[in-house]
């Protein structure tokens, strides 16, 4: 049982490294140099994919700001299907929206689907857009790691034992009780550091009125992250 225990413990504290990492995902992009903390990424060409574009964002700014999961999750949907629209449209930047579609779905946590738009990020987006390029790879490996955990903690099936009787059985039924509690242990610190990573980790998306001058999104380097603000 003691060795039993011990592995137990150790992939607790693995799942709580891993989570932990996601919270300072932000600050390690921070070593990038200082010259290129103010990259930007442009603006759609196309008039109609403007349109969507301008709605996406707006819908996006909206869920960041709603405290109520099912609206939020709705919102961030809504800013996806304008993304998709827009992207159908733009002619000239279409990595603009694989950016924000990649972040979008990360934020529903459909990580195959924001790995997806990340990696067309990084394959169309000019080598220049360093502090991007930097964000969206760590995130598709982050992701991943979240991926490959879950698929670790799944058992496979395997065929039912012979009944146990006596000691053995009581054992056993203890055994698997410890079992039950540890996964809720570690559901529970899962949960709670998910849902601060909302806060700590992610690249936050700020959008500023039109009539301010700024023509194009803007990354710019914060105590929390990164901060992608501007005219979009």
């Amino acid at each position: 049982m003691g060795g039993l225990g011990n592995a137990r413990g150790g992939l607790l504290m693995s799942i709580i490294t891993q989570r932990l990492a996601w919270l300072v995902l932000g600050f390690a992009v921070l070593v990038v140099s200082e010259a290129r903390a103010d990259e930007t990424l442009p603006r759609p060409v196309v008039e109609g994919a403007q349109v969507h574009f301008d709605a996406g964002n707006r819908a996006f700014r909206s869920a960041q700001a709603r405290t109520d999961p099912a609206v939020q999750r709705t919102e961030y949907e809504m800013a996806i299907k304008e993304y998709l629209a827009g992207l159908q449209l733009e002619t000239k930047f279409h990595y603009t929206f694989y950016w924000n579609l990649g972040h979008a779905y990360r934020q529903l946590g459909q990580y195959t689907r924001a790995d997806h738009f990340y990696k067309k990020f990084l394959e169309y987006a000019p080598a220049r857009f360093t502090l991007h390029r930097t964000a969206a790879e760590d995130f598709r490996r982050m992701m991943k790691a979240e991926l490959d955990k879950a698929a670790s903690l799944a058992e496979p099936n395997a065929p039912a034992p012979a009944p146990l009787r006596g000691p053995q059985a009581k054992s056993e039924r203890m055994d698997l009780r410890d079992r039950a509690s540890s996964r809720l242990a570690i559901g529970a610190i899962v949960g709670g550091i998910g849902g601060a990573l909302v806060v700590g980790g992610v690249i936050k998306l700020s959008i500023h009125d039109r009539g301010r001058g700024r023509e194009h999104a803007q990354v710019s380097l914060t105590p929390g992250g990164l901060v992608v603000s501007g005219r979009f």
